[in-house]
């Protein structure tokens, strides 16, 4: 190698998820499983999936929250089996959970919804609790949707070390005016 040489370097890539989810937990986890598989099979070294990935506007936040209190929660044994399978670091969107950061239970029966970090060794590596919560009027038959009947607020942003370089988990920025929490 001379002193004018190029090193080439590869690019990592990424597989960013985008999923029409429902209310059922199984019916979207293995579509999620079907996106995750492409994306590997693309060779991505990293896949984020959205909010609400595995359940969507479910009348049973709290009881899906339940099963996820801890790291052997369906959901996460989901996320830490698909980062080992495809040896990609998986950002798992947010699911409700009904414990903070230090492992206290939310007593409100209300969640926190969380976002996970796994490696490809399915290691946890990140957890971040969404800070914003939206409160919107629509003409719809429900009329109006407010997060935080359901969601207690979360705490600051978190960013982890991943092949692709530093990454920031966030769950969304406001573009009225409000700032990234």
């Amino acid at each position: 190698m001379t002193e004018d040489s190029v090193v080439p370097v590869e690019k990592p890539t990424i597989g960013v998820i985008q999923m029409v989810s429902s209310q059922r937990v199984d019916t979207n986890l293995k579509r999620a499983e079907a996106l995750i598989k492409e994306a590997a099979s693309e060779g991505v070294k990293a896949v984020f999936l959205p909010e609400n990935f595995a359940a969507l506007g479910s009348t049973q936040t709290r009881s899906i929250a339940e099963r996820e209190a801890t790291d052997k929660g369906p959901v996460r044994q989901f996320l830490v089996e698909q980062a080992q399978r495809y040896g990609c670091w998986i950002f798992g969107g947010t699911l409700p959970v009904p414990v903070r950061l230090d492992g206290t239970h939310i007593a409100s029966g209300r969640v926190r919804a969380a976002s996970f970090a796994y490696d490809g060794a399915g290691r946890q590596i990140g957890r971040y609790d969404s800070r914003p919560m939206f409160a919107v009027d629509v003409d719809d038959n429900q009329q109006s949707y407010s997060e935080s009947y359901q969601v207690v607020l979360g705490h600051s942003t978190v960013v982890v070390d991943s092949p692709i370089g530093p990454c920031g988990l966030a769950i969304w920025y406001a573009r009225d005016g409000g700032v990234l929490s």
